[in-house]
């Protein structure tokens, strides 16, 4: 059930909401059947729609009453959702969005010829029509795939702008540079051993991980930031007035039980010092997905400095 669907059976949901309401008493039979109907497509009976759509609509999952108070309350619910997750009834798309704006200083660059130049963060112009992606849940990813019409392209140029999540974990890494990062500290940005963003030494670690593509990276991003960790955190950071936030979901919660297929990595084998080769990451069934969050100051946006899957 892509988000189309989703989405129509929602429009329909709240128009029938506003018939009974006009006419409550003499359509009983009709309210016993919308609300069959609706509790069917709320309480996410055959995972027609996750829990988050759930939070919103509480009251319209299951019949409200014959009452035209009740049902008109249903039905503002369930615009109160759509305006929450599709405010302008084009999600998924990029027709009709603006052009990304400069924000803040230019960053990175570093590394042999022909590295990658330095860049410089931009608005997010997309935000607001990614939001119906991760609605849906973990199958959110098949209607991502089959609907992206340049939403991923703009996205993943989105954080390459603000960030390095894509240069060193995204769909275009491939096993030979994890191994080289995990082995040998070589930044797949540059494919040297300089830092892209600083021009230091590029730090080893253990774990080289990455997307399989592109479009696993924005899902899971859009995912972070859609969940409830994700706004408390951001809620909180701004709050605080912080410039960073780092947040963590379960794969499985992300992907399913399958999150597997979407991520791989090389693990290194032996110390920093005295690498003794890699070797496929192992994932564990408490694999994470990590998205770091940074802002300029109090008056800039968000940006996700990074996402990585984290074994």
């Amino acid at each position: 059930m892509s988000w189309t669907d989703v989405r129509a059976a929602i429009d329909a949901a709240i128009e029938g909401f506003e018939r009974l309401a006009g006419v409550s008493e003499e359509h009983s039979r009709d309210a016993d059947s919308l609300g069959a109907r609706i509790a069917t497509v709320f309480d996410g009976s055959g995972n027609e729609l996750p829990a988050t759509a759930r939070d919103h609509t509480a009251s319209a999952a299951v019949r409200v009453g014959d009452s035209a108070a009740g049902y008109r309350e249903a039905a503002r619910l369930c615009r109160d959702y759509l305006a929450a997750v599709d405010p302008d009834g084009a999600a998924g798309s990029v027709e009709g969005l603006g052009a990304p704006t400069p924000i803040g200083p230019l960053k990175g660059g570093y590394g042999p010829t022909g590295s990658p130049v330095a860049r410089q963060a931009v608005t997010d112009v997309s935000r607001d029509r990614c939001h119906v992606y991760p609605e849906q849940g973990p199958k959110g990813l098949h209607d991502l795939t089959m609907r992206d019409d340049g939403i991923v392209a703009l996205r993943s140029g989105w954080m390459d702008a603000g960030g390095h999540a894509r240069r060193r974990h995204g769909g275009g890494v491939t096993e030979e540079q994890l191994g080289e990062r995990a082995e040998e500290g070589k930044d797949p940005a540059n494919g040297s051993g300089v830092d892209w963003e600083t021009g230091r030494e590029h730090s080893r670690v253990r774990h080289a991980t990455a997307f399989v593509s592109d479009t696993d990276l924005v899902f899971a991003e859009a995912a972070v930031w859609n969940s409830r960790e994700g706004r408390a955190a951001i809620a909180e950071a701004e709050a605080l007035g912080e410039d960073r936030v780092d947040v963590k979901l379960k794969a499985a919660g992300v992907f399913g039980p399958d999150f597997r297929r979407h991520v791989h990595g090389r693990t290194r084998v032996g110390s920093s010092a005295n690498p003794q080769g890699s070797v496929p990451t192992m994932f564990g069934d408490d694999t994470r997905i990590v998205v770091v969050y940074r802002r300029y100051d109090a008056d800039s946006p968000w940006r996700a400095y990074t996402c990585y899957p984290k074994a």
